[in-house]
C-alpha cells in the first residue's frame, strides 16, 4: 500500500483507459533522492517517447520495472517524503539487474541518437572518457569507423512505433493528385497555415472526409483535429492541432510554428497526440511536387502538399476507400481550390 504522504508519479499519455505504454529506462535506483522536475525515467507510448519527471522532492520508489507495461492513470513510481527509506517493491517484480559496465548515464536524446546510428553508447563513452556526451561525439565516433562492423543499423524505438502506426492491413487507400490555382496570398500567409484554415472551413461541407475510421465503421468529426507531420532527427512525428482554437490563417500559422518548435526541441509533453480526424503532410520545402501520403489511422484522409510554383500548388490526397470514393476526394480538392482564393494573410 502506498504511503499516505507519498506522491504518485503518473504519465498522462492518453485519454483511453485501455491504452498502454512501456517504461523503457529508469534514470535512478530505488531510494535515490530526487528533486521536483527531475527526469527520472523514459517511457514509450504508441506515438512518442516521453520523459517522466518527479512531481516533488523526495525519495524514489519504483513501481514498474524497465520494459514493464502500464496504462493511463497507473502510478509508475512514488515519491516518498525526503529522508524516508523506501520499502521493498511488492506490486511488481524487481527490474533485472543492469550491468554496471555497460550503463552510461547520458541524456535521453543522445542515447536515442546513438541507437539510430547503430552505435553502442558505451563505446562512445570509452572513446571520450570523462565528458558529457553529445550528438557530435556520436557523429565523431561513426566518422572514425566506430559503426557496427555488420553495417546493420537497427530500427530505433520511434521508427518501430511509426511503422506500427502506419501499417493498417484493413485500410484500402488510394491517392488523387491535382494542381490547384492559388493566389499570392497563400505564399504570404504560409502554405500549411492557409490549407489548414481552408480544411477547417470545408469540414462541414465534406463530412465523409473528416473523422475517424475503425474496423466497424466511421465516426464523423464535430471539429477538425488536424495531425501535422513534422520531420525531426528522431524521425517523423504527427502531433495534432485542435481546429476549434484556430479561427484565422494567422492563428493557424502561429500554432503550427509553435508545434514544430516544441517537437524539434523535444518538449513533447506540451503537445497532443490524440487520434486525428484529418492529417496534413508537407514535402514542398524539399522540392517535391506529388507523392503518396500514407494514411495516419484512424483519420480517413491525409493531404500532401507539394512545392508551390508561382500560382500553382500540387497536392496529393490519400483517402480510405472503405468509406470514401474518388468523387468525394475530387470534390474536396475542387472546393479547397475555391476556398484558398479567399485567403487573407
Amino acid at each position: 500500500m502506498a504511503d499516505p504522504e507519498s506522491r504518485p508519479v503518473t504519465v498522462p499519455f492518453s485519454d483511453k483507459p485501455d491504452a498502454e505504454a512501456v517504461l523503457t529506462h529508469w534514470m535512478y535506483d530505488d531510494g535515490a533522492a530526487v528533486r521536483a522536475g527531475t527526469v527520472i525515467a523514459e517511457a514509450m507510448t504508441e506515438k512518442v517517447t516521453v520523459e517522466v519527471e518527479a512531481p516533488a522532492d523526495g525519495v524514489l520508489r519504483r513501481l514498474v520495472p524497465e520494459n514493464g507495461v502500464f496504462r493511463p492513470g497507473e502510478a509508475v513510481a512514488e515519491i516518498l517524503p525526503p529522508g524516508a527509506a523506501p520499502p521493498a517493491p511488492a506490486e511488481t517484480p524487481a527490474a533485472p539487474p543492469r550491468e554496471t559496465a555497460s550503463f552510461v548515464p547520458v541524456m535521453p536524446a543522445v542515447r536515442r541518437y546513438a541507437e539510430e546510428r547503430g552505435v553502442d553508447v558505451a563505446a562512445v563513452a570509452r572513446r571520450f572518457p570523462g565528458k558529457r556526451l553529445t550528438r557530435a561525439d556520436v557523429d565523431a565516433f561513426v566518422a572514425e569507423g566506430g559503426a557496427p562492423a555488420s553495417g546493420l543499423v537497427p530500427y530505433p524505438r520511434e521508427r518501430r512505433v511509426l511503422i506500427r502506426n502506419l501499417t493498417n492491413p484493413g485500410a484500402l487507400p488510394f491517392t488523387l493528385h491535382r494542381r490547384l490555382s492559388v493566389p499570392d496570398a497563400v505564399r504570404t500567409a504560409g502554405v500549411q497555415a492557409a490549407v489548414a484554415w481552408a480544411l477547417a472551413a470545408l469540414r462541414p461541407e465534406h463530412p465523409r472526409l473528416f473523422g475517424r475510421l475503425g474496423a466497424e465503421g466511421f465516426e464523423p468529426a464535430a471539429e477538425l483535429v488536424l495531425a501535422v507531420a513534422v520531420q525531426t532527427d528522431r524521425g517523423l512525428m504527427a502531433p495534432v492541432v485542435d481546429g476549434a482554437t484556430c479561427r484565422t490563417v494567422a492563428e493557424w500559422r502561429a500554432r503550427i510554428a509553435e508545434l514544430a518548435e516544441h517537437v524539434r526541441a523535444g518538449r513533447l509533453q506540451a503537445l497532443r497526440f490524440d487520434a486525428p480526424t484529418f492529417a496534413l503532410s508537407n514535402l514542398g520545402p524539399w522540392g517535391v511536387d506529388y507523392f503518396t501520403p500514407v494514411l495516419l489511422p484512424p483519420a480517413v484522409a491525409i493531404l500532401g502538399l507539394g512545392a508551390l510554383d508561382g500560382g500553382r500548388l500540387p497536392v496529393s490526397l490519400t483517402v480510405d476507400h472503405r468509406w470514401v470514393d474518388g468523387v468525394d476526394g475530387a470534390r474536396l480538392l475542387q472546393d479547397l481550390e475555391a476556398c484558398l482564393a479567399d485567403v487573407v494573410p
